[in-house]
Protein backbone atom coordinates (compact mmCIF):
# COMPACT_ATOMS: atom_id res chain seq x y z
CA UNK A 1 0.00 0.00 0.00
CA UNK A 2 0.86 3.69 -0.27
CA UNK A 3 0.05 6.51 1.73
CA UNK A 4 -2.79 8.98 0.53
CA UNK A 5 -2.01 12.66 1.69
CA UNK A 6 -5.56 14.49 2.75
CA UNK A 7 -5.78 18.03 3.35
CA UNK A 8 -9.03 19.07 5.21
CA UNK A 9 -10.24 22.86 4.93
CA UNK A 10 -12.84 24.42 6.68
CA UNK A 11 -13.55 27.81 5.84
CA UNK A 12 -15.94 28.78 8.95
CA UNK A 13 -18.83 30.21 7.01
CA UNK A 14 -21.49 31.86 9.19
CA UNK A 15 -24.57 29.79 9.42
CA UNK A 16 -26.31 32.85 8.09
CA UNK A 17 -24.29 33.43 5.62
CA UNK A 18 -23.69 29.81 4.42
CA UNK A 19 -26.71 29.93 1.25
CA UNK A 20 -27.04 33.89 0.43
CA UNK A 21 -25.48 34.43 -3.11
CA UNK A 22 -24.38 37.96 -1.63
CA UNK A 23 -21.15 36.23 0.17
CA UNK A 24 -20.43 34.05 -2.95
CA UNK A 25 -17.04 35.61 -3.82
CA UNK A 26 -16.78 35.95 0.11
CA UNK A 27 -17.08 32.67 -0.03
CA UNK A 28 -15.30 31.48 -2.91
CA UNK A 29 -11.90 33.61 -1.76
CA UNK A 30 -11.77 31.93 1.88
CA UNK A 31 -11.91 28.36 0.24
CA UNK A 32 -9.19 29.51 -2.42
CA UNK A 33 -6.91 30.92 0.45
CA UNK A 34 -7.35 28.33 2.77
CA UNK A 35 -6.77 25.52 -0.26
CA UNK A 36 -3.64 27.52 -1.65
CA UNK A 37 -2.17 27.16 1.88
CA UNK A 38 -3.58 23.32 2.46
CA UNK A 39 -1.68 22.47 -0.67
CA UNK A 40 1.55 24.65 -0.47
CA UNK A 41 2.45 23.26 3.10
CA UNK A 42 2.38 19.69 2.42
CA UNK A 43 4.29 17.87 -0.46
CA UNK A 44 1.93 15.66 -2.68
CA UNK A 45 -1.28 16.27 -1.70
CA UNK A 46 -3.76 14.15 -3.31
CA UNK A 47 -7.07 15.24 -1.86
CA UNK A 48 -8.68 18.18 -0.86
CA UNK A 49 -12.15 17.96 1.50
CA UNK A 50 -14.40 20.85 2.01
CA UNK A 51 -17.40 20.18 4.23
CA UNK A 52 -21.09 19.99 4.05
CA UNK A 53 -22.57 22.61 2.16
CA UNK A 54 -19.50 24.34 0.92
CA UNK A 55 -20.81 26.50 -1.76
CA UNK A 56 -23.97 29.07 -1.79
CA UNK A 57 -25.56 27.87 -4.99
CA UNK A 58 -25.74 24.64 -6.44
CA UNK A 59 -22.41 23.55 -8.03
CA UNK A 60 -23.24 21.23 -11.01
CA UNK A 61 -26.12 23.84 -11.74
CA UNK A 62 -23.86 27.01 -11.37
CA UNK A 63 -21.75 27.68 -13.88
CA UNK A 64 -19.90 30.18 -11.89
CA UNK A 65 -19.44 27.61 -8.95
CA UNK A 66 -18.90 24.72 -11.14
CA UNK A 67 -15.80 26.57 -12.99
CA UNK A 68 -14.32 27.49 -9.43
CA UNK A 69 -14.20 24.20 -8.32
CA UNK A 70 -13.38 22.76 -11.30
CA UNK A 71 -10.30 24.90 -11.85
CA UNK A 72 -9.44 24.30 -8.32
CA UNK A 73 -9.19 20.33 -8.72
CA UNK A 74 -7.39 20.92 -12.26
CA UNK A 75 -5.20 23.20 -11.69
CA UNK A 76 -3.58 22.32 -8.77
CA UNK A 77 -3.67 18.75 -10.24
CA UNK A 78 -5.46 17.23 -6.95
CA UNK A 79 -8.81 15.45 -6.29
CA UNK A 80 -11.32 17.71 -4.46
CA UNK A 81 -14.36 16.05 -2.07
CA UNK A 82 -17.11 19.00 -1.07
CA UNK A 83 -20.36 18.61 -0.16
CA UNK A 84 -22.97 20.72 -1.73
CA UNK A 85 -26.39 21.16 -2.59
CA UNK A 86 -27.89 19.13 -5.76
CA UNK A 87 -30.98 19.99 -7.46
CA UNK A 88 -33.30 18.83 -10.32
CA UNK A 89 -36.64 19.86 -11.40
CA UNK A 90 -38.71 19.53 -8.29
CA UNK A 91 -36.28 17.57 -6.16
CA UNK A 92 -33.15 19.23 -4.01
CA UNK A 93 -30.33 16.84 -2.21
CA UNK A 94 -27.95 17.40 0.06
CA UNK A 95 -25.73 15.63 -1.80
CA UNK A 96 -21.39 15.36 -2.00
CA UNK A 97 -19.08 15.60 -5.25
CA UNK A 98 -15.64 14.52 -5.90
CA UNK A 99 -13.97 16.67 -8.80
CA UNK A 100 -11.15 14.43 -9.81
CA UNK A 101 -7.75 15.79 -11.13
CA UNK A 102 -9.43 15.60 -14.59
CA UNK A 103 -12.05 18.12 -13.65
CA UNK A 104 -14.94 15.60 -14.08
CA UNK A 105 -17.30 15.03 -11.04
CA UNK A 106 -18.89 12.02 -9.74
CA UNK A 107 -22.00 12.79 -7.22
CA UNK A 108 -23.47 11.21 -3.95
CA UNK A 109 -26.90 11.87 -2.88
CA UNK A 110 -27.32 11.75 0.70
CA UNK A 111 -29.40 8.58 1.32
CA UNK A 112 -30.26 9.28 4.77
CA UNK A 113 -31.96 12.30 6.12
CA UNK A 114 -31.74 13.60 9.38
CA UNK A 115 -35.56 14.83 10.39
CA UNK A 116 -35.91 18.27 11.46
CA UNK A 117 -32.77 19.16 9.83
CA UNK A 118 -33.19 17.55 6.51
CA UNK A 119 -37.21 17.49 6.31
CA UNK A 120 -39.91 18.00 8.40
CA UNK A 121 -41.81 14.22 9.55
CA UNK A 122 -45.63 14.64 8.17
CA UNK A 123 -44.96 18.01 6.81
CA UNK A 124 -48.41 17.30 4.52
CA UNK A 125 -50.55 14.90 7.09
CA UNK A 126 -50.28 17.94 9.90
CA UNK A 127 -49.70 20.92 8.30
CA UNK A 128 -50.04 22.90 12.38
CA UNK A 129 -47.07 20.76 13.06
CA UNK A 130 -44.94 21.57 10.31
CA UNK A 131 -45.81 25.73 11.01
CA UNK A 132 -44.05 25.44 14.51
CA UNK A 133 -41.00 23.77 13.26
CA UNK A 134 -40.87 25.21 9.49
CA UNK A 135 -38.88 28.34 10.15
CA UNK A 136 -35.91 25.70 11.11
CA UNK A 137 -36.79 23.46 7.92
CA UNK A 138 -38.23 25.75 5.31
CA UNK A 139 -38.74 23.04 2.49
CA UNK A 140 -37.54 19.23 2.76
CA UNK A 141 -34.52 17.60 0.88
CA UNK A 142 -34.96 14.25 -1.19
CA UNK A 143 -33.20 11.40 -0.57
CA UNK A 144 -30.56 9.62 -2.68
CA UNK A 145 -31.38 6.39 -3.24
CA UNK A 146 -27.97 4.97 -4.29
CA UNK A 147 -24.66 4.24 -2.37
CA UNK A 148 -22.30 5.71 -4.36
CA UNK A 149 -18.67 5.36 -3.99
CA UNK A 150 -16.19 8.04 -5.25
CA UNK A 151 -13.17 6.50 -7.78
CA UNK A 152 -10.11 8.39 -6.84
CA UNK A 153 -7.60 9.79 -9.31
CA UNK A 154 -4.57 7.54 -10.02
CA UNK A 155 -5.87 4.54 -8.48
CA UNK A 156 -5.33 6.15 -5.06
CA UNK A 157 -8.58 3.92 -3.95
CA UNK A 158 -12.21 4.52 -3.49
CA UNK A 159 -13.99 6.70 -0.82
CA UNK A 160 -16.93 6.45 0.79
CA UNK A 161 -18.75 10.07 0.55
CA UNK A 162 -20.74 10.03 4.29
CA UNK A 163 -22.66 13.26 4.71
CA UNK A 164 -22.90 14.17 8.61
CA UNK A 165 -24.99 11.81 10.26
CA UNK A 166 -24.74 8.97 8.28
CA UNK A 167 -21.40 8.28 9.56
CA UNK A 168 -23.28 7.18 12.64
CA UNK A 169 -25.23 4.62 10.77
CA UNK A 170 -23.77 1.28 10.93
CA UNK A 171 -25.53 -0.49 8.29
CA UNK A 172 -25.80 2.13 6.16
CA UNK A 173 -21.73 3.00 6.20
CA UNK A 174 -21.57 -0.87 5.49
CA UNK A 175 -23.17 -0.74 2.08
CA UNK A 176 -20.64 1.45 0.56
CA UNK A 177 -18.10 -0.78 2.48
CA UNK A 178 -19.57 -3.63 0.49
CA UNK A 179 -19.52 -1.56 -3.01
CA UNK A 180 -15.67 -1.90 -2.88
CA UNK A 181 -14.57 1.57 -0.17
CA UNK A 182 -11.07 1.57 0.51
CA UNK A 183 -11.74 4.14 3.15
CA UNK A 184 -14.39 6.72 4.84
CA UNK A 185 -14.88 10.48 4.19
CA UNK A 186 -16.98 12.68 6.21
CA UNK A 187 -18.19 15.84 5.28
CA UNK A 188 -20.86 17.91 7.59
CA UNK A 189 -21.25 21.10 8.92
CA UNK A 190 -21.60 20.57 12.62
CA UNK A 191 -21.76 24.76 12.98
CA UNK A 192 -25.72 23.59 12.10
CA UNK A 193 -26.16 22.92 16.39
CA UNK A 194 -24.50 26.25 17.24
CA UNK A 195 -23.53 25.98 20.59
CA UNK A 196 -26.07 22.63 21.59
CA UNK A 197 -24.43 19.56 22.45
CA UNK A 198 -25.50 18.42 18.82
CA UNK A 199 -21.73 18.60 17.52
CA UNK A 200 -20.21 16.74 20.31
CA UNK A 201 -22.69 14.10 20.04
CA UNK A 202 -21.73 13.75 16.90
CA UNK A 203 -17.69 13.21 17.14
Amino acid sequence: SRPLHVALVQAGVARAEKFDLRYKQTIFDQFFRLSKIALASASGVDLVVWPESSMPAPVLEDQETFDFVSQIATSNRVDLLLGAIDEEPDRVYNAALLFRSDGNPQLYRKVHLVPFGEYVPFRHSFPLFAAIVGDQVPDDFDAGKEFTVFQLSDNHGKVAPLICFEDTIGELTRQFVLRGADFLANVTNDGWFLHSGGSRQHL
